[in-house]
């Protein structure tokens, strides 16, 4: 085998491995196995405020193993930019 042929593969390896790590990294998965969950209503639209809940409503907390089912008991707004 030729050294250019070896640099190419070698290239195409590296970029290859860049491209697998990007977009893992971006998986939705990935972020749940960091410790994030997804949280959504029962028709499984996602909770991103503190407006969209109230109490007693029911949710669902999507996790890397399973969904966890839970009703709220009370919600308040932080302001995380302090």
């Amino acid at each position: 085998m030729n050294k250019n042929k070896v640099i190419k593969i070698l290239l195409w390896l590296c970029i290859s491995t860049v491209i697998i790590t990007v977009f893992s990294e971006s998986s939705p998965l990935y972020k749940l196995n960091q410790g994030y969950s997804f949280v959504s209503d029962r028709e499984g639209n996602g909770i991103i405020s503190t407006k969209q809940v109230h109490s007693g409503d029911l949710l669902e907390i999507s996790v890397t193993d399973g969904v966890i089912e839970a009703e709220v008991r009370s919600s308040r707004k932080e302001d995380w930019n302090k």
